[in-house]
């Protein structure tokens, strides 16, 4: 036997297996893992999403529809005594209501003070912060009641209620003299310049027992007394300028 015929049986078998088709017809073509397309459950996802309006439609009840508007929870009150002590504190500094209200809004603080006994502690704590700062600075605390009742942030009866949160507590009120002496003083010039501003109703002037609050029988009744004189002696004008040339306004709004 020749090589040649030797070799023809490995030829034969080198040829048979060179010519073997890479896929069979029609054989889906195989993915990792071993699984065809069609066969891959994730496909589900491809289908159309079934939206509202279509028969075959139905609603998730698991789920509730957005609105797409933030609501900011309305702050408690002892939540919003470092809150509002810092506003103020910015407001002094930049003068700036627009800003004072908006960082309201953003608290959650500013309409929704109704009921919720912010509005009282928003004055209060005004008041307080005036009792401590100069002249300038009080006529800004005065603007500002002002410009917040006038924007509707503040009602008269919210800011009665702020300033009677002071005027019936004479224990209160004795504390505040130690710290600042004209305290009594200084809180009679914010009622006669709140009533002139309406910030305040003229009602509130009374000595006699009110219908909201009761000042208290020494310190409180002083205030008032004092926040009479000066109203009844002084015209709105010049209450208007109760806090002297310093106040911080232009020269010619002060003529």
């Amino acid at each position: 036997m020749t090589r040649t015929e030797a070799l023809a049986p490995l030829l034969l078998l080198l040829l048979q297996v060179g010519d073997r088709p890479k896929k069979i017809p029609d054989q889906p073509k195989a993915r990792k893992g071993g699984k065809s397309r069609m066969q891959r459950p994730m496909d589900d996802l491809l289908l159309d999403p079934v939206l509202p309006g279509d028969p075959n439609y139905v609603p998730d009840e698991g789920h509730e529809e957005f609105s797409g508007e933030w609501v900011v929870p309305t702050p408690s009150v002892d939540e919003f005594k470092p809150i509002i002590s810092a506003a103020l504190n910015e407001y002094l500094t930049s003068s700036d209501v627009d800003d004072f209200i908006v960082g309201l809004e953003e608290t959650g603080a500013t309409q929704a003070t109704a009921g919720s006994g912010l509005a009282p502690e928003l004055v209060k704590r005004a008041l307080l912060l005036a009792l401590d700062r100069k002249q300038r600075d009080r006529e800004q605390i005065s603007r500002l009641l002002a410009a917040l009742y006038q924007r509707g942030v503040l009602s008269p009866d919210q800011t009665a209620t702020g300033f009677a949160l002071l005027l019936k507590d004479d224990e209160y009120l004795s504390d505040l003299q130690l710290d600042s002496p004209d305290a009594l003083t200084a809180l009679a010039q914010f009622v006669a310049r709140a009533v002139v501003d309406d910030v305040l109703p003229a009602s509130f002037l009374s000595l006699e027992p009110q219908e909201k609050f009761t000042p208290g029988s020494e310190h409180g009744v002083t205030v008032l007394a004092r926040a009479t004189t000066i109203h009844s002696a002084h015209i709105p004008s010049l209450i208007g300028k109760i806090w002297g040339p310093g106040d911080g306004r232009p020269v010619e709004q002060r003529k």
